[in-house]
């Protein structure tokens, strides 16, 4: 996110690009960094140039050794590793990397091919990734102003063509 939201809400690119960028390009025989280093006056420019912050999230995984859900209550979430506080802690990063601005979350929802209508497993999902999103607005100070659920009339237009 970092890569390109840096340059609007900070001005420039975040500097852990900019040196990797830098090492790796002396690396392979440049001159000089491949990354575009922006001017003062580009920064001045780009700096600041927002109203909001719009995001789209629909999960975050454990990519990491973590303790395994409890066995007896079957669900997707537990079956993938899903951890709904992972966009209470990406809001929280938000916060704390741009200030508080303001976060609008564009789409969050769930993909489902399981054919049925008793999807509780849907509820589930929205109940706790609002429940984070709550934590995030009450707890930690995050300035979350609006939530869009994402839901399969989303993708109508992709495949009937609803253009």
């Amino acid at each position: 996110f970092g890569l390109y939201g840096n340059s609007i809400f900070k001005g420039n690119w975040p500097q852990v690009v900019i040196d990797r960028i830098a090492e790796r390009s002396l690396l392979e025989g440049f001159p000089e960094s491949r990354l575009p280093v922006f001017s003062a006056e580009e920064i001045d420019y780009i700096k600041g140039t927002y109203d909001f912050l719009a995001l789209n999230h629909y999960g975050t995984h454990m990519v990491n050794a973590t303790t395994e859900a409890v066995i007896g209550d079957p669900s997707y979430a537990a079956d993938i590793s899903v951890v709904p506080w992972g966009l209470r802690n990406l809001l929280v990063w938000l916060k704390n990397t741009y200030g508080d601005i303001e976060i609008i979350i564009t789409e969050n929802g769930l993909s489902d091919r399981s054919g049925t209508l008793d999807d509780y497993h849907r509820v589930a999902y929205f109940q706790t990734y609002l429940s984070a999103c709550l934590d995030a607005i009450y707890e930690d100070g995050v300035n979350l102003s609006t939530y869009v659920a994402w839901s399969i009339i989303d993708d109508w237009e992709w495949t009937g063509g609803f253009v």
